[in-house]
């Protein structure tokens, strides 16, 4: 990269500064959502994004204190076929609704328009202690008439 281009970063750096905020995720962007639930020594925080500008997975971690002991993004599911899909690159549109921790459990709804004719609505939970936290598991729901 040449030195002009790494001075028109640095200067628009400057000048847009909330562009480059990190939210105390290891990502420059804002959540749309944040949720968390304490654990006796640990917190599970829940973070949605922006699907059309920011990123399209949900993050969840578990910190301590200021240190992060496990993140995952939760962009792999599987479609009706069973086939797998990932969020950041197989889809044309998707959403994420309902999000809500009750105990040990997240839960939230994920709206699907697959780059390949289809669209689905999912029902997806996620268990999570303070020294693990579980995959995402869906269930296929049918769409509101």
């Amino acid at each position: 990269m040449s030195l002009g281009r790494l001075a028109l970063i640095g200067v628009l750096g400057a000048l847009f500064p909330c562009c480059q905020a990190d939210a105390g995720n290891g990502y420059d962007m804002e959540p749309t959502l944040t949720l968390s639930q304490p654990l006796g020594s640990a917190t599970f925080v829940y973070q949605q994004f922006d699907a059309e500008v920011d990123f399209p997975c949900p993050l969840v971690s578990l910190k301590a204190g200021t240190k992060v002991l496990a993140t995952k993004e939760l962009c792999l599911y599987k479609a009706r076929d069973h086939s797998p899909f990932d969020l950041r690159k197989d889809v044309s549109f998707n959403a994420i609704r309902d999000a809500a921790i009750v105990g040990h459990r997240l839960s939230y709804t994920l709206d699907v328009s697959l780059r390949r004719p289809d669209a689905f609505l999912q029902k997806c939970s996620l268990t999570f202690s303070d020294k693990a936290i579980g995959e995402p598991e869906c269930q296929l729901v049918d769409r509101p008439e």
